[in-house]
């Protein structure tokens, strides 16, 4: 498995090639994961390795498996994604939580300042993936109280509830 900074620089090269580098990805799309390469498969590894380096939950028989990103947003050096993650536990049928994830870069999508994941919400039960894909409207909208709030600069973690810093 990848380190984090080795998946952060996975990332940043995806979404060069995949965002910064196109225009495809311009346009209203129920789900954006057609048009920006591996980005979604990224993006759920980065959040993986997050999960499993600092919550003992997740080393285990929990995994990320992708993601369903429904919204991006590129404003000035700030990016936003928004979407439906994809989980497990051991070989039961997968799960799904929102999640958001906002990068601000500098230079032009070079060099990244700071991101932060929000995963999972508090009010809002996990829903399996097989009721998901009939009843896909269950996580729009809505305001969130988001269980694991990830940041990379100060790697302030939110589990449980209770903010921990590394």
């Amino acid at each position: 498995m990848k380190s984090i900074p080795e998946m952060q620089e996975v990332l940043i090269d995806e979404l060069h090639k995949n965002i910064f580098d196109s225009e495809d990805w311009k346009g209203e799309f129920k789900y954006y994961n057609e048009v920006i390469g591996f980005t979604s498969g990224v993006l759920a590894g980065l959040l993986r390795v997050h999960l499993r380096e600092e919550n003992d939950e997740w080393l285990g028989a929990k995994w990320i498996d992708d993601c369903l990103i429904t919204k991006l947003e590129l404003k000035n050096s700030i990016l936003t994604i928004d979407g439906i993650m994809i989980w497990a536990i051991g070989n039961e049928s997968d799960w799904t939580d929102p999640f958001k994830f906002s990068i601000e870069f500098e230079n032009t999508g070079v060099d990244f300042k700071e991101y932060t994941f929000f995963f999972g919400d508090y009010d809002k039960p996990a829903l399996p993936y097989n009721k998901f894909r009939d009843k896909s409207e269950y996580w729009e909208n809505g305001v969130r109280n988001w269980v694991y709030i990830i940041n990379s600069n100060n790697l302030k973690y939110k589990l449980n509830g209770v903010e921990v810093y590394r």
